[in-house]
């Protein structure tokens, strides 16, 4: 279950004084992995072979540079799969739904409950074992939004109702 006490950017620069937070959510981790998974298996598989180039004339160095380098380039998309995982937040107050996302770029949704005309979820048989799906919230107006890749969808739903 999410952790309330979160202090992050929805929490430290867009709540009002009276306003509480009674649920928040992050994009699943689960999804990210599995992106990254792909890119994993490739880059350690250049870093096995590196293991095998003494045996066809290249130096220990060269294969230890092989290897360090391959270790780096692992922790460097790691560090950027959490900073994504991290900067994402999406909040239920008693009043609002925000939603915030993006690293380099804030893109903020806000959405008053009273406004809120309904809510769909999208999830598929292993997103109901992992609880990751779809959601998009439609408001009056043009005010929809679709949330990719959300942890606890079936909760944060029941938060806003």
């Amino acid at each position: 279950m999410p952790n309330l006490q979160h202090m992050g950017y929805i929490s430290e620069n867009l709540l009002e004084d009276d306003e509480e937070i009674t649920f928040i959510t992050y994009h699943s981790w689960w999804k990210v992995r599995l992106k990254l998974l792909p890119i994993y298996v490739l880059i350690l598989g250049l870093g096995a072979s590196a293991i095998f180039l003494p045996i066809f004339n290249f130096t220990t160095l060269v294969s230890a540079l092989i290897g360090i380098g391959t270790v780096l380039v692992l922790a460097i998309i790691t560090y950027i799969a959490m900073q994504i995982h991290e900067t994402a937040e999406f909040v239920v107050t008693q009043e609002r739904v925000i939603a915030k996302d993006g690293i380099f770029q804030n893109d903020i949704y806000e959405i008053t409950k009273d406004t809120i005309e309904s809510i769909n979820i999208d999830q598929n048989f292993m997103g109901k074992i992992l609880s990751v799906g779809d959601i998009e919230i439609n408001g009056t107006g043009d005010e929809d939004k679709k949330i990719t890749n959300l942890a606890h969808p079936i909760q944060f739903k029941k938060a806003i109702w």
